[in-house]
């Protein structure tokens, strides 16, 4: 396991924090018996998998899935994204790493689908991108942590997330030896740590331009980064990262050729990983304490050290190139160069589809340094070429890789960004939209109101168009009766006229004023008559009485509608010229026709219509 995916395994655990494991266990295990709510024993269970995440992987596993069969059977769903993140971090550590991306890909799924707070769904991703970056599957690792960041770049989310993505990509960057993109985030981080006094943040920082100098061979500078840093996480007593710069320290210091200083580095090392019980730091440090002794021909503590990172190993399910080199470095030290050969052609041999570029790299280089000291210069010769292939293939390689990380960058940003100005044209057409409709609603609005005020007014017109044709048909009725009782006094000046003794039946004058009387007496039943048909062709109280009660005769609804007038039954014969005795025998049969109650009155009732 290289020592990159180390770095990224001690940022991860930098936010899980270290307990006190048998404690926490029985005190949550202890709720977990008496819990009775459903969703409250799935978090219970889940946190006793946390548990045991510096401890146990084994334990890890094992209530984690007890966590997500709970979570699963009453449909939790965050519940269920909390147990697959702790199987995909349980099997990362393992080396599982396509069980690793399956797990956390569920996570990510169900915590979108419980709407989880960004930190969690950016870790999600950040572990995703570490499966990736493990597998050597740069272009997908960087998505993932350009997906992290975006999530960490949230308002309510720490400085310190968004820097430790930066120093995240700046690693993948620097695996790829692009120099120059790994400087970019790592300026970028370091920026962002000194405006926000992130000084654990500048320790990571300077972890990565240690690690930077030392692929360019420069020990002794990267021997002051890794002192830097280290005296960063001193004074925060973070003693996970302390124990990562004695690691990078020894390792440096080997690399240097000062082996009894790396010894130093790595022993400390090697006790604080066995108190935080992380094998794989554990392993890396018996390598390299083993490689160390043997440089100083202490061959039997070599040896045990090399067992040692050999069981460790096992723990792992891991075979390590590293252990290979560090026995085969031994075998030559104790003289038995063929054995040293067998060892590492066999590794090479056996492991050949497994083995990363890196890896069969050093173990050509390893096996060239064997050859020379045997003098088979033949075979060294073409270990070397073997070696420079390889080489010169891994450059080709990391250049088409650097491209295309770099184009799946550029590619990731384009989206983004077209992303955006696709929401904010949304925006605007929402915009434009709601401005639109409104405008409508304006328009509905008002129209709806000219609507309303139009029948007022058209109500108010038509109540005062009826009110003066009622007035009017009031005038002409009260006309007409004018007019009847103006005849009733002609036809009784008449009669007595014709009663006058006296006068000559012969009279000429008397025959005129006759005449003239009788033609008053007709012109003015003429007007009567005409009086009642526009009176009724008006009024529309005639009309409804039409309507509603058709079997009445015309001369009926007359009456009704002149009984509506309140006039007398003499006054009503004046008009219709027929005698009170008639309109008695009409408001009769009006009674009977329209069905009115005796306790009724006629008006009452016809007001009413």
């Amino acid at each position: 396991m290289n020592l990159i995916k180390v770095f990224f395994l001690f940022n991860l655990l930098v936010f899980i924090p270290k307990v006190n494991a048998q404690s926490v266990t029985d005190s949550i295990q202890q709720l977990i018996v008496e819990e009775k709510n459903e969703t409250k024993k799935v978090d219970l269970l889940f946190q006793l998998a946390e548990s045991y995440k510096r401890t146990s992987t084994d334990s890890l596993i094992i209530y984690a899935k007890k966590s997500l069969a709970k979570a699963n059977e009453i449909d939790y769903d965050l519940g269920i994204a909390n147990a697959n993140i702790s199987l995909a971090y349980a099997h990362y550590i393992r080396g599982n790493n396509e069980k690793a991306e399956s797990f956390c890909k569920e996570a990510i799924k169900y915590r979108q689908k419980s709407d989880s707070l960004g930190i969690e769904i950016g870790n999600s991703y950040r572990l995703l991108a570490g499966i990736k970056l493990a597998q050597e599957k740069f272009e997908k690792a960087l998505q993932y942590f350009l997906k992290a960041k975006d999530f960490y770049n949230s308002p309510d989310i720490g400085n310190e997330f968004k820097t430790l993505v930066l120093n995240d990509i700046a690693f993948l960057y620097l695996q790829l030896d692009n120099y120059i993109m790994s400087m970019k985030y790592l300026n970028e981080s370091i920026t962002t740590a000194k405006e926000n006094d992130l000084t654990s943040t500048l320790a990571d920082c300077y972890n990565i331009l240690a690690t930077i100098t030392s692929k360019q061979n420069d020990y002794t500078k990267a021997i002051e980064y890794y002192s830097m840093a280290k005296g960063i996480y001193s004074k925060k007593n973070d003693l996970i990262s302390i124990t990562a710069c004695n690691l990078n320290l020894g390792i440096t210091h080997y690399r240097n050729k000062s082996y009894t200083k790396a010894i130093s580095f790595l022993e400390e090392a090697l006790e604080q990983f066995k108190n935080i019980k992380l094998n794989i730091g554990i392993m890396n440090s018996q390598i390299f304490l083993s490689k160390s002794h043997t440089k100083l021909n202490n061959i039997d503590i070599a040896n045990s050290f090399l067992i040692e990172a050999n069981k460790t190993a096992q723990k792992l399910n891991l075979s390590s190139s590293e252990i290979v080199m560090a026995k085969s470095d031994l075998l030559c030290k104790k003289g038995e160069f063929h054995k040293a050969i067998a060892l590492t052609e066999n590794h090479l041999k056996e492991r050949s589809a497994k083995l990363r570029p890196k890896e069969r790299i050093d173990l050509y280089k390893t096996l060239t340094e064997i050859y020379k000291n045997t003098n088979n210069f033949e075979k060294a010769f073409r270990s070397k070429n073997e070696h420079f292939r390889i080489k010169d293939s891994l450059n080709n390689i990391h250049k088409a890789i650097q491209v295309k990380v770099l184009q799946a960058e550029f590619d990731y940003k384009k989206v983004k960004n077209d992303l955006k100005e696709n929401k904010l044209k949304l925006k605007i057409s929402e915009e434009k939209t709601k401005a639109s409709n409104l405008t409508n609603t304006l328009l509905i609005i008002t129209s709806i109101f000219l609507i309303i005020i139009s029948m007022l007014l058209y109500k108010r017109k038509k109540e005062k168009l009826g009110a003066e044709i009622k007035y009017k048909n009031k005038q002409i009725t009260d006309f007409a009766l004018h007019i009847s009782e103006k005849n009733e006094l002609l036809l009784k000046i008449k009669n007595k006229i014709k009663t006058l003794t006296t006068v000559k039946k012969d009279d000429s004058k008397i025959a005129d004023l006759v005449i003239f009387l009788n033609n008053n007496l007709e012109g003015n039943n003429e007007k009567v008559a005409l009086y009642v048909d526009v009176d009724n062709t008006k009024d529309d109280f005639y009309h409804k009485l039409s309507k509603l009660y058709p079997q009445l005769s015309e001369k009926e609804k007359r009456v009704a509608t002149l009984v509506r007038l309140d006039l007398s039954s003499k006054q009503i014969g004046l008009k219709l010229n027929i005698t009170k005795a008639s309109v008695n025998n009409y408001r009769y049969s009006l009674r009977k026709k329209i069905n009115i109650p005796k306790e009724v009155f006629l008006y009452d009732f016809i007001k009413k219509v």
